[in-house]
């Protein structure tokens, strides 16, 4: 499955980057799965062209999670 270019742009805003960084230090930077040092904030309800434009969505903690990799993948 390919992203979509606008998907693509999202994750490199500014926006985006403070949100990451607020969900990196609200998880203290470890996994919520397994508690090792996370890097991936993971969108619970997944990003699309359709909810992209919903901050609800695409920029609420709530809806972010930091995982490592490893549970990323999984």
């Amino acid at each position: 499955m390919t992203t979509p270019d606008s998907v693509k742009r999202f994750y490199h805003s500014a926006a985006w980057k403070r949100c990451r960084q607020l969900v990196i230090q609200l998880h203290r930077g470890r996994c919520k799965d397994c508690g090792k040092a996370g890097a991936q904030v993971h969108h619970k309800i997944p990003l699309t062209e359709q909810n992209l434009n919903d901050p609800h969505i695409a920029l609420h903690p709530d809806n972010l999670e930091l995982l490592c990799e490893t549970c990323h993948n999984s």
